[in-house]
C-alpha cells in the first residue's frame, strides 16, 4: 500500500510538472477565437443554474448555423467565471490541471495491465505532445479535456471490482453520462472499455482469442447497460438542438467540411488521406494550425492517387506493427482498440464530420496512440540495450523523444496568447488559407487597425471572392475609414446575393442610418430622406421575417432604427409608437434572464438613449431624462462608466439647451423646471445654475435667485471672468432691490475688481 501511494504521488507530481513546463505560460493567455462566443459573450456562462445549461446549446444559438450540446462544459466554464469574475487566467489554469489529471488517469489505467515503464512513457507522451496544444491552450478545447477525463475515470472504475459495490457501478455510469454531456465523441466509450478488458485478459496470461472473448463478455455484462444512457442523452440533444445530429451544416455560404457535399467514394479516399496527415503530425509536428480547409486538404478523387496510396500503405504498416505489439504488450492492445475506436467517429469514413480536419479531435484518440507508442519505445529500448542497462536506455530514449516534443509544445504557447498572435501564426504557416486571412482581418478591425484589416480581408477575398463574412468585414472596414458610400454599395450588392440574410440586414440597416446622417449633415435632405424610407422598409422586413435566431437585443435595435427613420421623415406619431415599442422590447430582453442582461446591455442602452433623444427633441424632457438615466444605469452595470457619464452629460446638456431657449424667449416660469431637471443630471454645472438664477430673477424670486448666485460665485470655476462679474452684478441688483445700498455697492465693487482683473 505504501509503494502504491508513493507511485501515485510521484506520478501525479510528474504529470503536473510536465504540463507546467510545456504549457504553463499559457495561463497568461487571453480569450481567443471561439472563446469570445462560447465563453466571454455567452450569457449561459453567467449562471450556475444546472437547468439553464441542460437546456442550452454550446454556442449561443444566434452565433452559428449549427449546434452542439455540451452542458457539462458550459457549467464548468460558468464555475470558472463565478470564481474569477470572467478573467481568463482561471479558465486556462483549469485546462492545464485537467490535462495533467488526464495524464495521471492514463498512467493509473495502464498500470492495471502494464508495467510502470510503458505506462509512464505513454502518460508522458500524452502530456507533452504538441498536437495536444489546441485542446489545452484553447479554453474552448475543454470539451475534449473534460470528456477524456471522465472516460478515463470510467475506464478505471470498469477495470475494478463491481461485485457488492453498487456505488462504484453508479459512479461508473455517472462518469459515462458526464462524458456524453461534455462532448459527442464520448459515444465511443465502448472502445475504451473493450480495450481495457482485452488488455486485462492479456495481462492475466490469457491468449489473444481468449482475452478478446473475455473482453466482449465483460462488456456485455458490465458495459452494455451504459449504452442505455444514450437514449436520454439523444432525447436531450433533440429537445435542445431540434435534431439528433448537428454540426455539419452550411454557414455563410461555406461548408465547414466540403466532404458533406462529396460522394461517398471521394469522402472515404479523402478520409484515408487525412489519416496520413494526422500520422505525420504525430511523428513530425512541425506546422500546427487551427485551419484545415479545402485549400490545405484538397479532396482525393482517385484511388490511384499518391495522396491515397501513400497513407493507405502507411496505415497497413501501422496496423501490422500494432498487432505485433498487442501480442507482446497489454498496454499496446488497449491502445490499439481505444485509438481506432475513438477516432472512427471523427474519421469521416462512416459519415461527414463538422470539421474536415482539426488537431483537437486527436485528444481522445491520443489516449490509445500514446499507449501503443509508449509500449513500442520501451520494447525498442529493451531490444537495443538488453540486461541491466535496459532502464537507463529506456530513460535516454524517452528523453530523446520527449525533449524535442516538449520544445515544440513550448514554442506553440505564444501563438495562443492573443487572437492576433493566433491568426498571424496561421497565415504565416498557411498563407493560402482564406479563413485564416478572414480571422486576421476581423481581429485587426477589432483592434482599430483599419488599414491592416483591409489588407487581410482583400487577401481573403482573393481566394474566396464571394465569402460572405469577408465581404461584410470589408464593408465595415471601409465604413471605419469614412468610405460610407462605398461600404453601403458593397452591402447592397451582398444583400442582392443573399436576400433576407440576417447577418447582411444586421449590417445594412445601421449602415443606411449612418449614411443618411452624413447626407443630412451635408445638407442633402433629399438623399437622406430616400435612405430613411429604405431603412423603414428594411427594418420592417427584418422584424416580420425574424427566424428566431437573431441575438437578444437585435429586434429592439431594428425597432429603434425604424422609429428614428420615421421621425426624420416627419411621421412623429408613428415614430413615437415605434420608440415606445423599441423600449418595451429592450426592457423585456434585458429583464428576461439575468444571464442575458449583461450580453445585451450595450444594445439596450443604445435603444434607450435613442428614445431619450427623440423625447428630448419632441417636448418630453422629463421622460427623456428617464430613458437616459436608465441607459446610463445599464452601461454602469456592464462596467462602462465612461459611456454612462457621456449619456448623463448628453441628457443634461439637452435639457439645459431647452431651458436656455425658454429663458431667451422670456418664458421664465417654463425654464425653471427645465433647469431643475438639468441640475439633477449635472449638479455641479455652473452654466445651468446661472441659467436658473437668471430665470428666478425674471420671475422676481429674489431669495432663490440670490441663493443660486451665491452658490455659483462660491464655485469660482466653470465660468469665465466676464460671466463671474455678471453674476456679482446680478447680486448687486438684488441688494439694491431690497434697499441694501451698502451691500449693493460692495457687490458692484467686487464685480468691477473681477472685470478689471481680466482686462489686458
Amino acid at each position: 500500500m505504501t509503494d502504491f501511494k508513493h507511485e501515485n504521488g510521484l506520478a501525479g507530481l510528474f504529470c503536473l510538472w510536465i504540463v507546467l513546463a510545456c504549457f504553463g505560460m499559457g495561463i497568461t493567455g487571453e480569450f481567443v477565437w471561439d472563446d469570445h462566443q462560447i465563453v466571454e459573450r455567452n450569457p449561459v456562462v453567467r449562471t450556475l443554474n444546472p437547468a439553464t445549461h441542460l437546456g442550452s446549446e454550446f454556442f449561443s444559438r444566434w452565433d452559428v448555423e449549427y449546434g452542439y450540446y455540451r452542458p457539462l462544459v458550459t457549467l464548468s466554464l460558468a464555475l470558472d467565471h463565478s470564481l474569477s469574475g470572467g478573467s481568463p487566467w482561471l479558465f486556462h489554469l483549469t485546462n492545464l490541471l485537467l490535462h495533467a489529471l488526464n495524464g495521471f488517469l492514463l498512467f493509473r489505467l495502464l498500470r492495471r495491465f502494464a508495467a510502470a515503464a510503458p505506462a509512464a512513457m505513454a502518460a508522458a507522451l500524452f502530456l507533452v505532445h504538441p498536437v495536444q496544444s489546441e485542446a489545452v491552450l484553447w479554453i474552448s478545447g475543454r470539451t475534449d479535456l473534460l470528456a477524456t477525463c471522465l472516460l478515463l475515470t470510467a475506464g478505471l472504475l470498469y477495470t475494478g471490482r463491481f461485485a457488492g459495490r453498487p456505488l462504484r457501478y453508479g459512479l461508473f455510469l455517472f462518469a459515462i453520462a458526464g462524458a456524453l454531456l461534455a462532448k459527442e465523441m464520448a459515444v465511443t466509450f465502448p472502445a475504451i472499455l473493450l480495450g481495457a478488458g482485452l488488455a486485462a485478459g492479456l495481462a492475466a496470461g490469457e491468449g489473444f482469442r481468449q482475452a478478446g472473448t473475455g473482453a466482449l463478455r465483460r462488456f456485455l455484462r458490465r458495459g452494455a447497460p451504459a449504452l442505455l444512457l444514450l437514449a436520454p442523452y439523444l432525447a436531450a440533444r433533440y429537445m435542445v438542438l431540434d435534431r439528433i445530429l448537428g454540426g455539419a451544416g452550411e454557414s455563410a455560404g461555406v461548408l465547414p467540411n466540403p466532404m458533406v457535399a462529396a460522394d461517398a467514394g471521394t469522402r472515404i479516399l479523402t478520409a484515408v488521406h487525412i489519416i496520413g496527415r494526422y500520422v505525420r503530425l504525430l511523428f513530425y509536428p512541425d506546422i500546427l494550425t487551427i485551419e484545415y480547409n479545402r485549400e490545405l486538404v484538397p479532396p482525393v478523387e482517385s484511388a490511384a492517387s499518391a495522396a491515397f496510396l501513400l497513407p493507405a500503405g502507411l496505415i497497413v504498416v501501422l496496423l501490422i506493427t500494432a498487432v505485433w505489439l498487442m501480442r507482446r504488450q497489454p498496454a499496446a492492445a488497449f491502445g490499439a482498440v481505444a485509438a481506432s475506436g475513438s477516432y472512427l467517429l471523427v474519421s469521416g469514413l462512416l459519415f461527414p464530420t463538422p470539421s474536415l480536419m482539426a488537431e483537437r479531435v486527436l485528444y481522445l484518440p491520443m489516449v490509445g496512440v500514446t499507449a501503443v507508442a509508449g509500449s513500442a519505445l520501451v520494447l525498442l529500448a529493451g531490444r537495443i540495450v538488453p540486461g541491466r542497462f535496459r532502464p537507463a536506455a529506456t530513460v535516454v530514449l524517452a528523453l530523446l523523444v520527449l525533449i524535442p516534443l516538449g520544445i515544440r509544445s513550448l514554442a506553440r504557447v505564444p501563438d495562443w496568447k492573443t487572437d492576433t498572435a493566433l491568426f498571424e501564426a496561421t497565415v504565416r504557416d498557411h498563407p493560402r488559407s482564406f479563413l485564416a486571412w478572414y480571422n486576421l482581418s476581423a481581429e485587426r478591425l477589432e483592434e482599430g487597425d483599419a488599414a491592416g484589416a483591409l489588407v487581410a480581408v482583400d487577401r481573403c477575398l482573393s481566394f474566396r471572392p464571394h465569402y460572405l463574412p469577408a465581404r461584410l468585414t470589408r464593408a465595415a472596414v471601409l465604413s471605419r475609414q469614412g468610405e460610407s458610400e462605398q461600404a453601403l454599395a458593397i452591402l447592397r450588392e451582398v444583400e442582392q446575393d443573399h436576400p433576407g440574410h440576417r447577418a447582411v440586414r444586421f449590417r445594412l440597416v445601421p449602415a443606411l442610418a449612418a449614411r443618411a446622417l452624413e447626407l443630412r449633415a451635408a445638407g442633402e435632405a433629399d438623399g437622406a430622406e430616400e435612405l430613411y424610407r429604405e431603412i423603414v422598409e428594411a427594418a420592417s422586413g427584418a422584424l416580420t421575417g425574424d427566424d428566431g435566431r437573431d441575438a437578444p437585443g437585435i429586434k429592439a435595435l431594428y425597432l429603434m432604427h425604424r422609429a428614428e427613420s420615421l421621425w426624420r421623415l416627419g411621421r412623429i406619431g408613428e415614430a413615437d409608437d415605434g420608440y415606445k415599442a423599441a423600449v418595451v422590447q429592450a426592457r423585456a430582453e434585458a429583464a428576461a434572464d439575468r444571464s442575458i442582461r449583461e450580453a445585451v446591455s450595450g444594445v439596450v442602452a443604445v435603444v434607450l438613449a435613442g428614445a431619450g433623444e427623440f423625447l428630448l427633441q419632441n417636448g418630453s424632457p422629463a421622460e427623456a431624462v428617464e430613458r437616459f438615466q436608465e441607459a446610463a444605469a445599464l452601461s454602469r452595470e456592464a462596467g462602462r462608466e465612461d459611456a454612462a457619464v457621456a449619456l448623463l452629460q448628453r441628457a443634461g446638456s439637452g435639457v439645459r439647451t431647452l431651458a436656455e431657449s425658454a429663458l431667451t424667449s422670456v418664458r421664465f416660469q417654463d425654464s425653471i423646471p427645465l433647469f431643475d431637471l438639468a441640475l439633477t443630471l449635472e449638479p455641479d454645472s455652473p452654466r445651468t445654475l446661472y441659467g436658473r438664477a437668471r430665470a428666478r430673477l425674471g420671475t422676481g424670486d429674489l431669495d432663490l435667485a440670490e441663493a443660486d448666485l451665491l452658490a455659483l460665485v462660491a464655485m469660482d470655476s466653470g465660468l469665465n471672468r466676464r460671466q463671474l462679474a455678471a453674476a456679482w452684478v446680478d447680486l448687486a441688483r438684488i441688494s439694491q432691490a431690497r434697499g441694501d445700498l451698502e451691500e449693493s455697492r460692495n457687490r458692484q465693487s467686487r464685480a468691477g475688481e473681477i472685470a478689471n482683473s481680466s482686462a489686458p
